[in-house]
C-alpha cells in the first residue's frame, strides 16, 4: 500500500496547473447522519471517514462528505446503507443538517478538462469497488486522489455523485482549512452538543 501510484507522478507533474484551477466556493451543501453523531461536535470532525475509509479518504485521513442538495444527501445516506448491507428502512432515522461552506482552494473533479489532465475518467471515479479495494489492502485510484489533493493543501474537492449526474458532493478535510475559511453547521443551537458516547 505504501508504493507510489505509476499516476501519482503525473498528477505531481501537473500540481502547478491544478493549483492554478483552484476554485473558491460559497454556499450551502447538507450532510445527512445518523441521530447518535448528530451533534454540534461530531458533525464535521470526519472521524468516521478517518477511521473507517470512504470512496475518497484512505483511512487515518478525515474526510467530511457533504451533497449539493437535501435530496442527494438521503439517497447518498441509503446507498451508504445497502452497501453495507442495511435496507433502507432499517437505516432511519437520519438526522439531515444544512452546512455553510466558505473554502478558497476547491479542485473540481467534475470539471472535464482536470479529468483529463489528471487521466482519470469519470466512469472510474463513479464505479471503482474502493471498498474491496481497501479490504485488501489496495488504494484504490479515488483514495489515491484524495490524498494527493491534502498533500498539495486543497481544503476540498468536488466530486461526482453516483446517485445522479447532475449531482455533486463535496469531500472536505477538515486537517487543511484555510484560517480565513468557514465550514459551519447552520443552526447548531438545534442540535445537542455532545453525543452519547
Amino acid at each position: 500500500m505504501s508504493r507510489r501510484p505509476p499516476d501519482r507522478d503525473r498528477w505531481d507533474r501537473h500540481v502547478e496547473w491544478l493549483l492554478e484551477q483552484a476554485t473558491a466556493i460559497e454556499g450551502i451543501w447538507y450532510r445527512s447522519v445518523t441521530p447518535r453523531f448528530a451533534t454540534q461536535n461530531d458533525l464535521l470532525t470526519g472521524e468516521g471517514s478517518r477511521v473507517h475509509g470512504g470512496r475518497w479518504n484512505r483511512p487515518g485521513t478525515a474526510a467530511v462528505y457533504l451533497c449539493d442538495s437535501e435530496l442527494l444527501a438521503i439517497e447518498e445516506s441509503a446507498a451508504t446503507a445497502l452497501r453495507g448491507g442495511l435496507p433502507r428502512h432499517r437505516a432511519l432515522p437520519r438526522t439531515l443538517v444544512s452546512v455553510e461552506c466558505r473554502l478558497q482552494r476547491v479542485a473540481d473533479l467534475t470539471d472535464g478538462a482536470m479529468r483529463r489532465r489528471l487521466g482519470v475518467s469519470r466512469d472510474t471515479m463513479l464505479n471503482i469497488d474502493w471498498n474491496a479495494a481497501q479490504l485488501k489492502g489496495e488504494l484504490p485510484v479515488t483514495q489515491m486522489l484524495a490524498q494527493f489533493f491534502t498533500e498539495s493543501r486543497f481544503e476540498a474537492i468536488i466530486v461526482p455523485s453516483a446517485c445522479g449526474p447532475r449531482h455533486r458532493n463535496l469531500v472536505y478535510f477538515p486537517a487543511n482549512l484555510e484560517s480565513r475559511s468557514i465550514v459551519q453547521i447552520v443552526n447548531p443551537n438545534q442540535l445537542p452538543p455532545f453525543g452519547d458516547a
